[in-house]
């Protein structure tokens, strides 16, 4: 699954081409979604913490600012551990 991640995280759009089965798991379809989406919406801290809520790792796609803001952080490390 790792692998899946980073291939949508690089290119939203390889996720038409993937296995069903990862096509309908929400961590990866929200990492090709945040790829092709515009920065301003990587900036919206709507979007940002419904990733980030469903998948901490998507921390390393948003805008630089939310790294520095705790409520951000915190809703990564919750769902995920290791996502700092």
């Amino acid at each position: 699954m790792i692998i899946v991640l980073v291939i949508v995280r690089v290119n939203g759009d390889t996720l038409r081409y993937i296995s069903k089965k990862y096509s309908d798991d929400i961590d990866i379809v929200l990492e090709a979604v945040l790829s092709i989406v515009s920065t301003n919406l990587r900036k919206n801290k709507n979007v940002v913490m419904t990733a980030i809520r469903n998948n901490g790792f998507a921390l390393v796609s948003v805008a630089k600012k939310f790294h520095r803001d705790k409520n951000v952080l915190l809703t990564a490390v919750e769902n995920n551990g290791l996502a700092l």
